[in-house]
């Protein structure tokens, strides 16, 4: 066998095997939310069947339990105005903040650190002052206590995540927006935010997804009239029996706007990761 043929036979045998790598990792990735998606259209004698029977005739019961009987879809719209609300604000100060330590070395090397240290911080750790702090001001139990704290764990992700974009904008285009008449705000809001649009969309999947998700801060601060859904998904568990058709109804459907929406934006976020968006 020729040189040549050994290295083709040899770059084939590297293809089939990153091509199995990448199938055993997709199927690892998926499995568990296979796994639920499956439980979820499962009549409810078969989910607690061990070995587990992979084909049965499914059933949408648990869908109809979770939206007719316990309203989940409040709690969709909870989620959704919580998360889209801290995300904005996020979007909006993480920027700003971004901007300032890109253009004007505001704070320097120790104010990032600062910023990442902020973004560290377990929740656990301030949940008690901050209950008692919205229990004074009597904000217990509405969408406020959210909207106030998210942001305080999403701006500095949006800020280190900014800067990047921020700092490959050419100076010269500043420069020439301000010559030709641009005030400050006008040469961030009409020059620098559009051409670092995709960093702004990648920032605000992830804070939005956070955001989604997040389960301690509206496990302990909010509680009967309002309630997301990872702390209603939870709610499935008592100490009687945990309702796992219902709950797994919950997580697929709490889990379909999300994916949804990433697949919508995936190129800007693809190209916001990748900073590719400043040319």
């Amino acid at each position: 066998m020729s040189a040549r043929h050994l290295g083709r036979l040899r770059t084939q045998i590297g293809h089939g095997i990153q091509n199995v790598i990448v199938i055993v990792v997709m199927i690892l990735t998926l499995a568990p939310f296979l796994w639920v998606a499956s439980n979820s259209i499962k009549p409810r004698p078969l989910i607690y069947e061990y070995p587990p029977k992979l084909l049965f005739k499914p059933t949408f019961e648990h869908y109809v339990d979770v939206f007719a009987n316990f309203k989940f879809q409040n709690h969709f719209r909870d989620s959704a105005i919580v998360a889209a609300a801290s995300t904005a604000i996020a979007l909006v100060a993480g920027s700003l903040v971004a901007y300032a330590i890109a253009r004007f070395r505001l704070g320097g090397t120790p104010f990032r650190f600062f910023l990442l240290a902020m973004r560290t911080l377990p929740g656990i750790a301030i949940i008690i002052p901050l209950y008692a702090m919205f229990r004074d001001l009597g904000l217990l139990d509405t969408y406020w206590a959210l909207i106030i704290v998210y942001p305080v764990y999403m701006t500095p992700l949006v800020a280190w995540m900014m800067i990047g974009f921020f700092r490959e904008v050419p100076l010269e285009m500043e420069e020439a927006a301000s010559i030709d008449g641009c005030s400050p705000w006008g040469v961030f809001w009409r020059v620098v935010v559009p051409v670092t649009l995709p960093g702004f969309v990648a920032a605000a999947i992830l804070n939005f997804i956070g955001g989604w998700n997040e389960f301690l801060f509206s496990l302990i601060l909010t509680g009967r009239n309002v309630q997301t859904t990872p702390v209603a998904s939870a709610g499935f568990i008592s100490n009687k029996d945990v309702l796992w058709g219902q709950m797994a109804a919950a997580g697929v459907a709490a889990s379909i706007p999300v994916i949804t929406f990433t697949i919508i934006v995936q190129r800007w976020l693809v190209r916001g990761l990748t900073l590719g968006a400043v040319k």
